[in-house]
């Protein structure tokens, strides 16, 4: 007798963006929709989660590796995984190396870009101009590079230490006394030009927390 052979599921890792669900790309609300289990960053907000209707929601917990097994394990079980992750896939280091674990498996993977930082300060109302840098300051950065950095500097940072990135940088440049406007609980935008304000008060309103901050 020949044994059935278990078709194998996929994984799909799909950026949150800033948290809000209406800014979700149409092809991330449709991997969410079609989930039979979500990976989540904790800090993506439960409406966004609330999505995958049918899925069994998880916490992405340990280290990249291990994530990266339980994805492999849960997506050869037949189950198509989507791997959440707030803000945009590439730019959270823990999240690069969960997918170079993954890319070294069989299974078929799928990346779906969030928005980035930069978009998200446009749609609050902040132009960034064609000179600007992005950094993701969830884990160790380089502050005096970034407090170098030309432009304006947006920080991608989980919720509630926001304030310290701000002050790090200042004190990594103390000569340089920038605006500060945030927005939401992951997007701070610091600025050595007092004319990079918000358009109104009313588009530069609260995002919802991200871990990435966009």
């Amino acid at each position: 007798m020949t044994r059935a052979r278990r078709t194998v599921g996929r994984i799909a890792f799909v950026g949150a963006g800033p948290g809000d669900p209406g800014l979700l790309t149409m092809r991330a609300a449709q991997a969410l929709a079609a989930a039979s289990v979500v990976v989540t960053d904790p800090d993506v907000p439960t409406d966004v989660t609330a999505l995958a209707v049918d899925a069994e929601i998880r916490p992405a917990v340990g280290e990249p590796a291990e994530v990266a097994k339980s994805l492999v394990t849960a997506a050869r079980m037949g189950q198509y995984v989507v791997r959440l992750v707030a803000g945009d896939v590439l730019t959270a280091d823990p999240v690069v190396k969960e997918l170079q674990g993954v890319s070294r498996s069989s299974v078929m993977f799928d990346v779906i870009p969030g928005l980035s930082a930069a978009a998200v300060a446009s749609y609050s109302g902040i132009a960034v101009g064609s000179v600007h840098t992005i950094a993701d300051v969830r884990s160790t950065s380089d502050w005096t590079r970034l407090a170098a950095a030309p432009g304006m500097l947006l920080l991608q940072a989980a919720a509630g230490h926001l304030a310290d990135t701000a002050a790090l940088h200042r004190s990594a440049n103390p000569e340089v006394h920038p605006d500060r406007e945030r927005y939401g609980d992951g997007l701070a935008v610091e600025s050595e030009h007092p004319g990079a304000q918000p358009a109104t008060r009313e588009r530069g309103r609260q995002l919802p927390s991200t871990r990435l901050g966009t």
